[in-house]
């Protein structure tokens, strides 16, 4: 389980506010081996003696998409892709699933088919662990192993594992305007 550890200030010094792992973490159930935890949100005009006090900025209502200004910092565990051939998948149920988690991902999926998708953020993803393909439009395909990064800004896109073990994957999206849709 993924920890997650917040210093902040009291009384002028450094302080641990919370030791425990990100409140919004799930492991899927119809799509063996993808998790994904919402690890820190900051709003549009982040102020730093709010941001690292004791309250949560992640909440069960926290989007996966930020809007303009905002942050979201996550991660995600994507299985191999040989998942989706095992006896006994039910694909209505993992899209069921998925768009429970994370609604404002699924409406992508259904604008661009899974797993392309867009947002109005620029991405940085850092590969933490595996193998993942980062896929574009026209089936463009790029291999990413651990360590490496990708910047994308705004772009439909995807995220697959043709690799034989699991990828995890960390990303900060930073919320931006799309001046042309």
């Amino acid at each position: 389980m993924l920890r997650r550890v917040v210093a902040g200030q009291r009384n002028g010094k450094g302080v641990v506010i919370s030791d425990n792992e990100p409140p919004r973490t799930h492991e899927y159930k119809h799509i063996p081996g993808m998790s994904w935890s919402l690890i820190w949100s900051t709003p549009r005009d982040v102020n730093i003696e709010q941001t690292l006090t004791d309250a949560e900025p992640v909440t069960e209502e926290t989007t996966v998409f930020p809007a303009p200004g905002e942050t979201r910092f996550l991660t995600l565990t994507i299985p191999p892709d040989t998942w989706a051939e095992r006896a006994g998948f039910n694909p209505e149920a993992a899209g069921t699933e998925i768009a429970e988690q994370m609604p404002d991902m699924a409406d992508s999926f259904s604008t661009y088919g899974s797993p392309l998708h867009r947002s109005d953020s620029i991405d940085y993803a850092i590969v933490l662990d595996g193998e993942a393909t980062l896929v574009l439009e026209d089936d463009v395909r790029v291999t990413l192993r651990q360590h490496d990064v990708v910047v994308q800004a705004g772009t439909v896109h995807g995220w697959v594992n043709a690799g034989e073990r699991p990828a995890t994957i960390a990303f900060v999206l930073t919320g931006a305007e799309r001046k042309n849709h």
